[in-house]
Formats: C-alpha cells, sequence, structure tokens
C-alpha cells in the first residue's frame, strides 16, 4: 500500500523542463543556496529551470527567482546560459518583426507631397517621393467654355469632347513612363497607387478639362 501511494505521489509531482523544449534540466532536485542582489536568502530545491529563472522549493513555500536578481557567479552555479539567453531573445526578435512591420503599416499614414492643377497639358515640377508607397488622387472636370461651345453646336454638355490622361515619371529614369496615373474619356476622378522613392513629376495630357492631382505618400 505504502508503495502504490508513493507511485502516486511522484506521478503527480509537476515536471519542469527548460523554456527551449530540451530535456530537464540536471539541476532539478538539486539543493540551491544563495543570496540575491537585495540580500534575500534563499534555501531549498530546485523544481524548474528556464532561461530566465529558477523555481525553488522551500520550507516557507519558494518561488521564482530571476537570474538578473543573482550574482553572476551564482546565476551561472544555477544554471544560466547566456549562450541560449541571446539565441532565444535573437529569436523572439526575430518572430516580431513581422508583428513589428505590420502595426507600423497600421500606423502609417498619408502625407500630402505635392498638389498639382490645370485646364491643359502640362508637366509638374519635380516632387520628391520618400516612402516606397505613395498615391495619386485625381478629378476632373469639363470646362465651362466646351459645354458652352458644344452646347450651342447642339452636341450635348461638352462631356464627350474632353480626355484626360496622365502618367507619373521618375527623374532617375525619365525613360520609363510605364506609371500611368489616370487615362480617362469625359469627366471623372480616381485614385491610383505607386511605388518607388525619389524625385517624379507627373506629365497631363488633357484636353477641355480642369483637372486637379493631389500627391501623397504613406509614412
Amino acid at each position: 500500500m505504502k508503495t502504490f501511494i508513493a507511485i502516486i505521489a511522484l506521478i503527480s509531482l509537476p515536471v519542469f523542463c527548460r523554456a527551449d523544449n530540451s530535456s530537464p534540466s540536471p539541476l532539478i532536485g538539486t539543493q540551491a543556496d544563495f543570496t540575491t542582489k537585495d540580500g534575500t536568502k534563499w534555501s531549498g530545491k530546485i523544481i524548474g529551470v528556464t532561461l530566465e529563472d529558477i523555481t525553488i522549493s522551500t520550507k516557507n513555500g519558494g518561488g521564482n527567482v530571476s537570474y538578473a536578481s543573482m550574482s553572476a557567479e551564482d546565476a551561472k552555479k544555477y544554471g544560466f546560459d547566456a549562450n541560449k539567453e541571446r539565441a532565444a531573445l535573437k529569436q523572439e526578435l526575430e518572430n516580431a518583426k513581422p508583428m513589428q512591420t505590420q502595426r507600423a503599416v497600421n500606423q502609417a499614414e498619408w502625407h500630402e507631397v505635392a498638389v498639382i492643377n490645370g485646364s491643359a497639358d502640362k508637366n509638374s515640377e519635380p516632387f520628391v517621393i520618400s516612402s516606397d508607397r505613395w498615391r495619386v488622387k485625381w478629378s476632373s472636370s469639363t470646362t465651362a467654355l466646351a459645354k458652352e461651345m458644344t452646347s450651342k453646336a447642339g452636341f450635348g454638355n461638352g462631356d464627350a469632347t474632353t480626355f484626360f490622361g496622365a502618367e507619373a515619371v521618375s527623374e532617375n529614369d525619365k525613360t520609363n513612363k510605364q506609371n500611368i496615373v489616370g487615362a480617362k474619356i469625359g469627366p471623372g476622378s480616381d485614385v491610383t497607387e505607386l511605388k518607388g522613392v525619389g524625385p517624379w513629376h507627373i506629365e497631363v495630357i488633357s484636353a477641355n478639362l480642369n483637372w486637379n492631382l493631389v500627391v501623397e505618400e504613406l509614412r
């Protein structure tokens, strides 16, 4: 009967392993006697070991004692492994990077870089983009003159005679004109997102339209 009770007691004891999922520390079950930096004396059995602390069972109950609260000598004696601690910290930082990046994206806001407007063909003054992600909000409306002329001629309100086209051109590579901002017959509006840091300008081709562009970058 005593043997059976002893087996049950052993099964009920908690098993403490290192935080890095390796085998249980050989320190488990050994006696620990030391004084922490704040003057607290500890004496008891070690029942748990992690990369950050040890757990001690004492006559008064015990508790967790961090390696940071011990002297360097005692910390090393009772299981502190600087190499494993650094490796674990590095892994934690690596795991946190995607979350930090996503958090940064979520917290970023659109900031106005330039406002460009006109009623005819135009090449804007250069502006500088510091973020890899930026956009152009554009809108256009038929000019009063176009409406008047087409109305008198019996061709409606003039929208069919209008056209808007715009593209962003990198000042560092002016042969690259594939960044279309917008293209539309008749008045309209839209938002076009682009990528690429550095100086840019926008080339607009327009007929019978008043148009407005707002350049913004995400940061």
